[in-house]
């Protein structure tokens, strides 16, 4: 960066100055091994800021892992080119060293990688998709499946602790469990706050015995009697789970 200064009888030139070596490193890296064993809270979703591990295309049969690059210190400047390569012996070592316990390689023909990453002038971040065979991972319940990824560039250097991810994706996430709990209103005991606290669940409907229904993830509702919920159905990624409970009629005045 070169900057004229000017007043009423100087001109003086001043040089680029010297920032720190800019270093590139995989976020997701800083947190060890980086599970995917849980579907986010529908509650959560979508929530700025807050992005979750995974999203999914189901018409393509595809779920995605974002991987993000950064580049760390103060200069952002010119285009970055990035390459993320698997890392097939990375993960061997780490099953046969005992430290994924219970995972199987991902096999190479059901996932992909942008290979080429670019961070643009001016970003401090780019994106590149582990795309996974989502009906693959339905078809193999009770699995866990690992892969590594590198990330390497020639035009800056990788933080060596930081430049790859070890991805596990546990199938169990896939299979919804439906489940609630509720509030009785201290001034009317037929109006009723429900929690949803279903786990694995990409959305959720309440049967609730009288006639309704509702789509909202922690419904409020007035029963014209004592209350029996038929069930609350939880949809995962795959086929969903229901549950029926009952209001007790002990909340009669």
């Amino acid at each position: 960066m070169t900057m004229a200064m000017l007043s009423s009888c100087k001109f003086k030139k001043i040089d680029d100055a010297m920032f720190p070596e800019e270093k590139l490193y995989i976020a997701a890296a800083a947190n060890g091994i980086y599970w995917i064993n849980s579907v986010p809270s529908s509650a959560n979703l979508p929530t700025p800021g807050n992005p979750s591990r995974f999203s999914t295309n189901l018409s393509e049969g595809r779920m995605i892992v974002p991987l993000g690059i950064y580049r760390g210190g103060i200069s952002n400047s010119n285009t970055v080119e990035v390459t993320m390569t698997p890392k097939t012996d990375t993960v061997q070592k780490l099953i046969a060293n005992g430290q994924l316990n219970g995972a199987t390689l991902l096999p190479s023909e059901k996932y992909n990688i942008n290979s080429a990453l670019v961070i643009p002038h001016g970003q401090t971040t780019g994106f590149s998709d582990l795309n996974v065979d989502l009906n693959f991972l339905k078809s193999n319940p009770n699995q866990i499946y690992a892969i590594a990824i590198e990330a390497s560039s020639s035009q800056r250097t990788m933080n060596p602790l930081l430049n790859t991810v070890v991805v596990v994706i546990d199938t169990r996430l896939l299979v919804p469990s439906a489940n609630f709990s509720y509030k009785v209103d201290a001034t009317d005991w037929k109006k009723i706050t429900f929690n949803n606290t279903s786990s694995n669940i990409i959305s959720s409907e309440w049967d609730f015995g009288d006639g309704t229904s509702s789509m909202e993830n922690q419904p409020l509702h007035t029963f014209p009697s004592a209350g029996v919920v038929r069930s609350v159905i939880a949809r995962g990624l795959k086929p969903g789970a229901a549950r029926q409970g009952r209001i007790p009629d002990c909340y009669r005045p």
